[in-house]
């Protein structure tokens, strides 16, 4: 009887002592799923941003505000326009706040699933690598873009400030939206 106890103590002992190695194994890989998640998300506020940038931006941070106070005459109500402002400037505190490292990291991760996808010769290509490092050196210099793009709409939507967008402020606010697409397309489009 003691054996069969003892033998019984060893086999669970053994067995717990496999489950948990196992668990630290899930928990590893928890772990880098997590930090994978953490990086794809910046990724995705970054690239958002560089695509949002171009056209939806202006649209909907300065057009759809200026547009709705055209029944009134372009008389702006304080609180609005301080609340339009405070949107304005929560997007470019986002934007200001992208961790690069984590865009890099996240730049390497799709590189992983690209060069694990695909076949045995884009492990060892060299465009795909250069381009990747292209992208992550461009970082910094997209943020600063974006950064100046939000800031040039925040510079219009303070037109009004005083209580009404005239019509010379209307035709500013028209030629900074030029100005954005034009740096949008020059600097931006299909280089993230």
């Amino acid at each position: 009887m003691k054996k069969i106890i003892i033998l019984f103590i060893c086999f669970t002992t053994m067995a717990l002592s496999g489950c948990n190695s196992e668990n630290k194994v899930h928990e590893d890989q928890r772990m880098d799923d997590t930090k994978k998640v953490e990086a794809l998300n910046e990724y995705n506020i970054y690239s958002g941003g560089i695509l949002d940038s171009g056209y939806n931006w202006y649209s909907k941070y300065v057009y759809s505000f200026v547009d709705s106070l055209k029944d009134s005459g372009y008389k702006v109500n304080k609180a609005e326009y301080d609340g339009q402002i405070k949107k304005l400037e929560q997007k470019i505190y986002e934007i200001k706040n992208i961790d690069d490292n984590m865009v890099k990291k996240a730049y390497d991760y799709k590189l992983k699933d690209l060069v694990k996808d695909g076949s045995k010769d884009s492990q060892n290509d060299d465009y795909i690598h250069k381009k990747i490092e292209s992208l992550k050196a461009r970082i910094k210099d997209n943020k600063a873009k974006l950064i100046s793009i939000l800031e040039s709409m925040k510079q219009g939507l303070e037109l009004g400030e005083d209580g009404l967008y005239s019509k010379d402020d209307i035709n500013k606010l028209h030629d900074i939206q030029i100005n954005i697409i034009k740096e949008y397309d020059s600097d931006l489009k299909g280089k993230y």
